[in-house]
């Protein structure tokens, strides 16, 4: 009997220390979603945590060990100009810039794109290692369609997007690669 529950409690234990673990493993405990309030009423955002296969997951937009940091900062800082090798439109190099909307973190702007002078939308997408691959849906900019997929990553401390771009202009599909540097 006794043995019993030694071997109860030995289980209890084990189960409790099973779930207390979580999603502890490398990013602190997952928390839920809900908006959050800073001074005077300024919007701090959201908890942006899942537990996803024993690990925290970011929503999109977000990266960090809890989620903590705006994905879109790396964007725009150290600057927000960015000069861009163009293999679609013809112009080989020029310069845009990066734009956000908060409190919208998953989503920023790329404007001047094409040296047309207009604004794009780019999609985050987070992944649980914190590497953001970016989603350029169809948009028009005058007669040119584009839409597009890429990665983001860094160098030297600066930034660098390479988008597969598809890219139509007056009616002829092609598609070709941008290169975006941080400046």
């Amino acid at each position: 009997m006794a043995n019993r529950s030694i071997i109860a409690a030995l289980c209890l234990l084990f189960c409790m220390g099973t779930l207390s673990i979580g999603c502890k493993k490398g990013c602190g405990t997952c928390r839920s979603y809900g908006y959050t309030s800073g001074v005077n009423g300024t919007y701090q955002g959201y908890t942006a945590q899942v537990c996803y296969n024993n690990f925290c997951s970011c929503l999109n937009g977000y990266e960090g060990d809890s989620c903590q940091i705006y994905s879109v900062n790396k964007y725009l800082q150290p600057s927000s100009t960015w000069t861009v090798t163009d293999g679609c439109s013809g112009n080989p190099s020029y310069y845009v810039y990066m734009t956000t909307n908060p409190p919208y973190y998953s989503t920023f702007f790329i404007n001047n794109l094409f040296n047309s002078g207009t604004q794009v939308t780019v999609n985050i997408l987070s992944s649980p290692n914190n590497t953001s691959s970016l989603y350029m849906p169809p948009q028009t900019l005058g007669s040119i369609q584009v839409s597009g997929n890429g990665l983001y990553s860094t160098s030297g401390g600066y930034g660098k997007i390479t988008f597969n771009m598809d890219y139509n202009s007056n009616g002829i599909d092609q598609s070709c690669i941008l290169y975006l540097y941080q400046q």
